[in-house]
C-alpha cells in the first residue's frame, strides 16, 4: 500500500481513537490492514510527494498535535524499515514489521493492476477523520 493511503486511513482511525497514543497505535494496525490487500505501488517519489503534501494538509486541518496526524504518523511508521530495507540499511530478515518479511503470511507488495482498493480507503480515511473532527467540535 502507498504512504499517502497509509497515512489517510492511519488518519481516520486515528480520529476515533481519540488520544494520540491511541490514536497512533489504530495507525499501526491499520497498516498491517492495507498491507493485506493485494494492491499495486505508486513510484516511491510521488507518494512521498504527496504523503508529505498530505500531513501538512492535515496539520493545518486538524493541528499538528490531533489524532488525526498522531493516526497518519502511526500508519506511516512501519514503512521506515520498509524503506531502510530497499536503500539496503537493513536485510529483509531484520524486517519486525509482519507483512514487510518474505514468507510472511500477509507478504507487502503484491502487484496487482487495481487501484480501486487504494481509492476506497484513502476515502474512507479521509471521511472517517473529518467525521471525527466535526463529533468532536460539535461535542457529541
Amino acid at each position: 500500500m502507498t504512504g499517502l493511503v497509509h497515512a489517510l486511513l492511519g488518519a481516520g482511525l486515528g480520529g476515533l481513537a481519540g488520544g494520540r497514543w491511541r490514536a497512533f497505535c489504530a495507525g499501526l494496525v491499520s497498516h498491517a490492514v492495507g498491507d493485506a490487500i493485494p494492491h499495486s505501488e505508486m513510484p516511491a517519489l510521488l507518494d512521498a510527494a504527496l504523503t508529505a503534501g498530505v500531513l501538512g494538509v492535515m496539520a493545518l486541518r486538524y493541528g499538528s498535535r490531533s489524532p488525526q496526524v498522531a493516526g497518519a504518523l502511526g500508519g506511516l511508521s512501519p514503512d521506515a524499515e520498509h524503506g531502510a530495507s530497499k536503500v539496503g540499511l537493513i536485510a529483509d530478515e531484520q524486517k519486525l514489521f509482519p507483512t514487510h518479511r518474505d514468507g510472511s503470511c500477509v507478504p507487502h507488495g503484491r502487484k496487482t493492476n487495481n487501484h480501486v482498493p487504494q481509492v476506497l480507503l484513502a476515502c474512507a480515511g479521509i471521511a472517517v477523520a473529518e467525521l471525527a473532527s466535526r463529533r468532536r467540535s460539535s461535542g457529541a
